[in-house]
Order: structure tokens, then sequence, then C-alpha cells
């Protein structure tokens, strides 16, 4: 385009995003002057871009300390500040020399920031602000351990870092290659070692493989989904110790960054503390864990922060949706409480559940009612429950949602009555679901993994549910928790929103900010997830906008999936940035109420990753720049380039 330019003519449409690929007239810069002296109703017209911000340098820092932080995307040069969703924290732009004056100017995209000592340890979001409006969140953890970055090449056991107890190791993958690690250790201490990646935004996938001084290997772990890469080994033989760390897929880069933490404890320090019966001392709370076979969590400050936990994940999350880091996403509406809560049954051994096959007496439960337990891949969950004929119920498990280690497989059989021939009662398989269909659009969407329907009693009888699990590999002691609930349908949904991406096709979405400009309009998606038999269509409304901006409701329809919310901005707006919400209710009952939670995008779909991945977020950021100056600069033919800014001619 160095010696030509796009022009379109006014016929009461909105200008299209892709000249070229839309059909666009298209004529040199040297008839410039004469198409603008003979087409008045021409219009010059851009598309102004948002920042998308993919890494920050460092994604762990310790609270009470100073650090540079550094941005990594596109267009991260026009971000001239930060915005964070922990009040304790501030950032200025870094200052750097140039080497045409000593005065010191702001470098792009490098900022100092100051954590105060009075912020609490936990996930929080940073974004970039600044001409291009505001940028799509990424995940900041902060610590109360000390945190080290590593930026050090590490990629060879001669240049293996030293790893120590007393704080965590920040670092990078590197393509291709490993990162070394050394550490010493003695006969009988038991090693905890965790490495999270996926809580920090991060795309690494860590696998961490423990080597003792022969170079013989004495453990490995890898990292699966929301859990972490993790090597819990007492050692018999002292010594030096070496710790090898990659990408599973042999990626790096500044997205794939890792957290790194590890802790020791020894035989001869359990043993005391077993004999001390020390009930008020934490630390043998820990230790008496770890000699028990317990996994060294209350060890770890990582492990208590990020790992994921049953009980304290959203609803969002137990609605089987697989949003990634809880605590970024967390305080989210818990929408349905437990009906009743029973103790789970499990099934012995010899009871066969085949069709016709013998039905153990097993005790009928009323309904409504909800089990929780662990689930087994060599011990299904058993209930029988009593239902009339006619009875429309909704029966659904939570377990891989709640980033479980799970596969539920959901089985339904009549319990067939003893025949008058003394035969002993029989079972009658009616359903059998694994997977469900998917929730949501294209790029904002949740392939299910739990068991979720609506089922119609046929008859007066009594039903048997059985609760396999199909995942039958190894996994973390506490990541196999669950929850069946059978109850009549309670219609819900809940609202995802974020601003999507300028593409007509969903699966190429890419990280996305906001930008409203005076005069402009602006997109926001909103994404339903249906639950208990709901079907029928949801207006949603944006509350919360600044002066100027306004939005008219849109209807999801019945049985749809999404629909957008389009901002409109007059051209007297004034800039401003902040979070605005999204509420919606079914039209056919307007006391079904809800807020809607807010969500960003990711990563786009990959060679690796044939999937746009997503996770709810704090809040929806809005960002309004009230009369922008932005230059404009055209190359013509002979090279030479000229330059015209808004309000100068």
């Amino acid at each position: 385009m160095n010696n030509s330019i796009y022009y379109y003519r006014r016929c009461g449409t909105r200008p299209r995003r892709n000249a070229a690929a839309k059909g666009w007239k298209r004529c040199p810069a040297g008839l410039l002057g004469v198409l603008l002296s003979t087409l008045p109703c021409a219009t010059l017209s851009g598309q102004i871009p948002t920042v998308e911000l993919q890494a920050l340098s460092r994604s762990v820092a310790q609270v009470g300390t100073t650090w540079e932080l550094r941005l990594t995307g596109n267009h991260v040069e026009q971000v001239e500040g930060l915005q964070f969703t922990q009040p304790h924290i501030t950032a200025t732009p870094a200052a750097q020399k140039t080497s045409t004056a000593d005065a010191p100017q702001a470098a792009s995209s490098v900022f100092a920031v100051r954590v105060d000592p009075t912020a609490e340890a936990g996930l929080c979001e940073v974004r970039g602000v600044g001409r291009l409006g505001v940028s799509n969140p990424r995940a900041l953890l902060l610590t109360q351990q000390p945190v080290r970055l590593v930026l050090a090449d590490h990629a060879a056991p001669a240049a293996a870092v030293e790893l120590t107890t007393a704080d965590i190791l920040l670092a990078q993958c590197q393509p291709q290659r490993r990162n070394y690690y050394r550490l010493q250790l003695a006969a009988g201490d038991t090693l905890h070692v965790v490495a999270y990646a996926r809580q920090l935004d991060s795309q690494a996938i860590p696998s961490l493989v423990l080597e003792d001084s022969a170079g013989q290997e004495v453990a490995r772990g890898r990292a699966d989904g929301a859990w972490p890469a993790e090597i819990h080994q007492r050692v018999t033989h002292g010594g030096e110790y070496t710790l090898a760390l990659n990408d599973f897929l042999y990626r790096g880069g500044a997205e794939f960054a890792y957290a790194l933490e590890i802790a020791t404890d020894s035989q001869e320090a359990v043993s005391q503390d077993a004999d001390s019966q020390d009930a008020n001392s934490q630390d043998v709370v820990a230790h008496h864990s770890a000699a028990a076979g317990g996994s060294g969590r209350e060890l770890l400050e990582l492990d208590q922060l990020l790992r994921p936990t049953f009980h304290r994940t959203s609803r969002l999350q137990a609605g089987g949706l697989g949003l990634v880091s809880p605590a970024v996403g967390g305080g989210l509406a818990n929408a349905a409480q437990p009906l009743q809560t029973q103790e789970p049954v499990q099934s012995q051994d010899s009871v066969q559940t085949r069709d016709g096959a013998a039905a153990e007496q097993v005790a009928t439960r009323d309904i409504p009612f909800t089990l929780r337990g662990q689930l087994s891949a060599a011990s299904p969950v058993v209930c029988d429950f009593a239902a009339r004929k006619g009875q429309r119920l909704w029966i659904e498990v939570v377990s891989a949602g709640w980033e479980q280690g799970t596969d539920p497989r959901l089985v339904l059989y009549k319990v067939m009555p003893a025949a008058e021939t003394g035969q002993p009662p029989s079972l009658q398989r009616l359903v059998d679901q694994d997977d469900p269909p998917a929730l949501g659009d294209v790029a904002v969407g949740a392939a299910l993994r739990d068991p979720r329907l609506g089922w119609t009693a046929p008859e007066d009888a009594v039903y048997r549910l059985e609760l396999r699990d199909s995942e039958a590999g190894p996994r973390p002691a506490d990541a196999g928790h669950f929850s069946l609930t059978v109850s009549e349908p309670q219609p819900e949904f809940e609202l995802l929103s974020y601003f999507p991406y300028p593409t007509n096709t969903p699966a190429t979405a890419r990280p996305m900010g906001s930008h409203l400009l005076p005069g402009g309009t602006e997109a926001i998606r909103v994404v339903a997830l249906r639950g208990q038999d709901f079907t029928g269509a949801i207006e949603v409304v944006a509350t919360d906008l600044p002066p100027g901006v306004s939005a008219s409701p849109a209807v999801i329809p019945a049985a749809g999936s999404s629909a957008d919310l389009i901002l409109e901005c007059t051209t007297q707006a004034a800039s401003w940035s902040g979070p605005i919400h999204v509420e919606g209710y079914a039209l056919a009952d307007k006391s079904l109420r809800r807020k809607s939670h807010a969500a960003t995008l990711l990563w786009p779909a990959s060679t690796t990753h044939n999937a746009v991945q997503f996770r709810a977020s704090n809040s929806l950021v809005l960002a309004v720049t009230g009369q922008p100056q932005a230059p404009l600069t055209v190359a013509v033919g002979d090279g030479s380039t000229g330059e015209v800014v808004v309000g100068e001619k």
C-alpha cells in the first residue's frame, strides 16, 4: 500500500474493517487530490487498534516490594499506565537514558511497580491503559514468600540454578530445551515440588523430572489442566539432586512462564514432632500430614493460593465450564444452593449393574437430594430414588467442571421388582450419558464433561443412578471430588460478557480490550449458559455506563446462546475508564434475573491447542478515549513521507 490508498463513497452504511477483502475501490496516491476535489462526499476511514496484552515479564511478586514490569503484546508501546484490581499496587513509567541526551525519558511498556506491605496475597489482574484504550487483563500473583526472577540461561546441567526453600522461583520455558536446577537433600528427606503455569495466564504445561547424583531418574510429574506439575518423593540417599523442567510440548518464550516452589521435611523432624504432640504448632501439623502420606501442600504457598479446591470454586465453575483461575474469577454468585445434603453411598465390589443383573438392596432416597464424595474408577457411586409417572427431574453431576481430574459417566436404571417366581430384583438400563452438549459460543464456550440431563419418569417406580469415573489414570488424591443432585427443575441460567474480537470467524478470535471513541460504537457479547430445562428468551442490559455512553437492550432468543450489546458514544464524551456491568432477565419471568460474569479471552487457537482459551475475569472494563489526537502517515511512490496531525495543517 505504499503507492496507493483506499477510499469509499458514503452510501448510508458503515465502512467494513477489511477494505481489500470487501471490494473497496483502489486508486493511486497521486490521484488523492483529484478524488478529494471531485468526490465531496468521500471519507477516509481506518480501524484504530486496541492494545493486546500477551504476557508480563513478572507474573508473581512479593508484597511489600518494588520491581520492574515489562509488557509483551501488540501495541503495548502505546500503554501509558497500568490498572490493578488489587487497590494496594501502584505503577509509574520506568525511566531510561537515551543515547542522544542525558535527560531520562519514559521507557515504552516498562513500569516500576510497587506493592504495598498491606496488600493481600493472592491473584489479581493488571491491564494496560493508554490512548488506544484499555487492554485485556493478565493475572498477577502476590505472595508472602520472596520471589526470585531467573533471567539467565540455565538450559544446561552445568548452568543449573540452585533451588532453596526460602523463595519462589519465576522463569520461562525455553523452546526445545530444558531448564535445570540443583538442590541438596539428606537421606530420609521428603521433597515436595510444585510448578504452576495455567493460573498465571501462561501457555506452559510444566513437566518435571528429578534425578539423583548418578543421573538416575527418581520421580517425575506433569501439569494437567489447573493441577500443577508436582513431585512428592522421599529420598533414600543424600547428596545433590537435579530437577529438570520443560514445557510438555517443548515450547517456550514470554508466554510460557511458570512459578516453581519446593519444600522439604526430614524423617527426624517428623519423628520429633510426633513425640512432642504439640497441637499448637502449625509445623507439626504439616509434618504429620507429610509423614502420613500427605502431599505437603501445607508447606507450599503456591498450593495454598493456586491449587484447585472443590469447596471454594464458584457456581460458574460448578456448572461444568472448566474456567481456569478460580481465584481470578472469584466472588461469583452462587446462584443455586444444595437442596439437601446426604452422605454418598459407595457401592460394593460385588454389585452387578448390567441390564437384567441382580439388583443389590440400596436405600431409597427422597427427592430432592444431593450426594457428595470422592469418585473412584474402581468403585462407582450408587443410589436409588422413587419417582412418579410423568414427574420431571433434573439430574446434574459436578466434578470435572470443578477442575477435578475426573471424567464422570452417569447411568440411569429402572429397578425391576421381584417376580412372582421368587427371582431377585433386576435392573433395566434407561439412560447412559457421558458428555452432554457444549454450552456457549465458539470463542467463549465449554465442552462439558459432567453429565446433566432433564428426564421424565415413565412410570411409578424406584430408579437407580450409577455414577462411574471413566478416568482411570493417576491423579492427585484431592482431585476426585463430585456432587450429584436430583431435583425437580428450577429454571436457571448464567451469563458471561466479554469484548469480542472483530472477526467473522470466532475460531480465530484473540484477546481484546476496550477502545470506544467519541461518535463510535463498541460491542459486548453476552453468552447464555442454560440449565435446569431453561430455554426461554433473555433480555440483557448494560449498567453503570459513563456519561455520554448508552446501550439499547438486546435479546438472546429462546434456546439461543448469545447476543451483542452495542455501546454508543456521543461526540462530546470525555475520557473515562472503569468497570461496567451487564444484567439479564428471563422475558417470561422477570424475577429470574442474573448478573453477568466478566470473561476474557486468553489465547487464540493454535496448532497445539485447536480452541480459543478463555477464563472468568474480575470485571468488564470499558475505556472511552475523548477527542483522540492520532497522527496520520501516508507513504507515496518516491518513498517520501508526509504527516498530518488532527487540528494542524
